[in-house]
């Protein structure tokens, strides 16, 4: 029987680290339990690996979109305490790809769309940025009318048990 390989794009700004890697060990954990079982794998795309260097008339984020296209089923957002950079058609480029998967969910309905915000307290105050956590505040409120999303602080605590 062939396995089923679903890949998971993951969207997020740079101070996400922890919450990328995390996303892979919980992939691996699924793919040999549940997968193994019923056939499938989870796959993570991100940009730093999946998208090589290139120079074009395009900005980055067109890039990444036609490198990576729609060849996910799973998009998952994350935000910890910075909103990211703006591109020229959204305030973030995580702002941006969620506004493109969803307009494919709306379009195609053939994508699971996930969204997590970490609501751990920030360990320094110099982490703190109050113009990014207004973002980030604003474009959850955005979310709010379209699903549920969850917090990271509660997906991390599901890895620690």
């Amino acid at each position: 029987m062939d396995v089923k390989i679903f890949k998971a794009f993951i969207a997020s700004p740079s101070d996400t680290g922890r919450e990328r890697i995390l996303c892979d060990k919980i992939f691996e954990e699924i793919n040999s339990g549940l997968g193994e079982i019923y056939k499938f794998r989870i796959e993570s795309l991100k940009w730093e690996k999946d998208v090589r260097p290139t120079i074009k008339d395009k900005d980055g984020q067109l890039i990444i979109f036609d490198q990576i296209g729609e060849s996910f089923e799973i998009f998952i957002g994350i935000m910890n305490k910075k909103f990211g950079s703006p591109t020229p058609r959204a305030g973030s480029g995580t702002e941006e790809e969620f506004n493109e998967a969803f307009k494919r969910y709306k379009e195609k309905n053939d994508l699971e769309i996930i969204f997590y915000f970490n609501e751990e307290p920030p360990q320094s105050m110099s982490e703190i940025n109050a113009s990014e956590l207004l973002k980030i505040e604003e474009f959850r409120k955005k979310l709010q009318p379209k699903g549920i999303y969850g917090f990271t602080m509660a997906f991390l605590n599901l890895k620690k048990n």
